[in-house]
């Protein structure tokens, strides 16, 4: 179990080291996390970040769980869902509900899509 956290904080500093050469933003891990519940990043105004550490790309399954885990962290606080999935020496991939993107076509919380990271980043900075 202590090296899943370690993983898991780590990712998360990877992932706030990121946003703050991309976005220009301080955002940090949320400690109370496993405690009191919450999304994993705080600081990133508008989005509730959910990070996962992965040793392969996650089956379908296992990505609607995360899926769902971060549409309800998201949800609770009333902000936009992202999920971030790290996967050993593949890099990262972000997901995101795809009706931000196509509000004309999809649902909210019905469908997500798949994002490089530069490409959330680039998103990020136009609706912030």
């Amino acid at each position: 179990m202590t090296n899943s956290r370690a993983k898991g904080a780590a990712v998360e500093r990877e992932f706030c080291a990121m946003v703050a050469t991309h976005l220009g933003v301080s955002c940090q891990r949320n400690l109370e996390q496993s405690r009191s519940g919450g999304h994993d990043i705080t600081g990133l105004d508008g989005w509730a970040p959910e990070i996962k550490a992965r040793a392969e790309q996650p089956p379908r399954g296992a990505l609607l769980n995360m899926w769902a885990q971060t549409l309800d962290q998201a949800n609770a606080i009333k902000a936009r869902p992202v999920l971030a999935v790290k996967v050993n020496r593949k890099g990262w991939t972000f997901y995101i509900d795809a009706a931000e993107l196509r509000p004309d076509i999809w649902q909210p919380c019905k469908s997500w899509v798949a994002i490089e990271p530069e490409d959330f980043f680039q998103y990020a900075r136009g609706i912030m």
